[in-house]
């Protein structure tokens, strides 16, 4: 039973960051949310780059000119 309380919790976290660039995204309410969370997800599968690149674009300033 802690085992499966354990992995429980692992899981949950790793779900989290897999998906921090989009959650941050989300909450600076920036322009390319979509975009970022499909980055996100399709980019992630593949080395983790997508996902470095995801993170760094939601990161970016957001102000609309």
């Amino acid at each position: 039973m802690v085992e499966l309380i354990f992995y429980l919790i692992a899981f949950s976290i790793i779900i989290y960051i897999f998906l921090l660039p989009t959650t941050i995204a989300r909450r600076k309410d920036h322009p390319h949310t979509t975009a970022i969370a499909t980055l996100n997800i399709v980019g992630s599968l593949f080395f983790g780059t997508g996902w470095l690149i995801a993170l760094i674009w939601s990161l970016m300033n957001t102000e609309r000119r």
